[in-house]
């Protein structure tokens, strides 16, 4: 392998190595970013570009950088462009749509989220359409027009369930689940909720579990039934407690509280409530 062969591999094995730290040792991703980029700069290595500047922008978006983060996906959306590759485009035009979701700047998220899905739907990559189909699924949900959130939510489920993607079609029917139970219709959200609840217990997911059977215990609450309400909240917070996640398990207990005190269960309710407090 000549110096360039050699250089260029360095560059791959510093992006897999920032995959690798992202969940263990996140302080050094950007590190491991920052040196790939800094190579691939000065090889002129576009495809090292495009990767490492694609990272960048999800690490500073993190940090709530959103200016800085749009220019490091526009550059990465020209390599990928430089490239011809056409799912690279399709990854950075969504990503920059992503960041633009989290700011006031609607119609430009709505842009980018069409223009990636129209890519998507040339390309054979079903979950990349399908996380378009979710992404504009969620847009329109947060601007209010549930009828055209529920078709791209029913779309990407459709997607997922061809492909066995698991993970997938609970995302999919949790995101339907609330839309239909924001709407009134509590039959089809209490299926969409069950459904969840099925595959999570499949797949083995007990932190997906848990948000699965709160749903449940949301639905119940909602029809007025605040004992099964209760029975729910008490089992979700059960295997949060199991799992040892602070958030979720704050968050469980704020819930079943707030159902113990609708069945008249006060001390009770508050007793839960006031753990929140403790944590925060």
């Amino acid at each position: 392998m000549d110096q360039t062969g050699q250089d260029t591999a360095r560059v791959s094995t510093l992006l897999q190595l920032a995959r690798f730290s992202r969940w263990p040792h996140p302080e050094l991703t950007t590190e491991y970013c920052v040196a790939a980029r800094i190579l691939s700069e000065d090889l002129d290595y576009t495809q090292g570009k495009a990767e490492a500047y694609g990272w960048l922008g999800y690490l500073v978006n993190n940090n709530g950088q959103k200016d800085s983060s749009i220019i490091l996906y526009r550059a990465s959306l020209r390599a990928y462009s430089e490239l011809k590759d056409e799912a690279g485009i399709a990854n950075s035009i969504s990503n920059i749509g992503f960041v633009y979701s989290t700011t006031a700047y609607v119609d430009s998220t709505l842009k980018y989220y069409h223009e990636a899905l129209r890519i998507r739907e040339d390309l054979d990559d079903p979950y990349g359409l399908a996380n378009s189909l979710n992404n504009l699924g969620y847009m329109y949900n947060k601007l209010g027009d549930s009828e055209q959130a529920l078709r791209f939510h029913l779309r990407a489920l459709a997607i997922r369930e061809a492909i066995d993607d698991k993970e997938g079609q609970t995302a999919s029917l949790s995101n339907l689940g609330y839309i239909y139970k924001e709407m009134g219709d509590y039959s089809d959200a209490l299926n969409a909720y069950q459904r969840q609840q099925s595959i999570n217990i499949e797949i083995g997911n007990k932190k997906a579990l848990a948000e699965s059977i709160q749903n449940l215990a949301f639905i119940a609450g909602s029809m007025g039934n605040w004992t099964d309400a209760v029975d729910g909240h008490r089992k979700s917070l059960a295997i949060r407690k199991e799992l040892d996640y602070p958030r979720d398990i704050s968050e469980g207990e704020y819930y079943l509280g707030e159902a113990l005190c609708m069945v008249g269960k006060h001390a009770e309710g508050w007793r839960h409530m006031e753990k929140v407090l403790r944590a925060v």
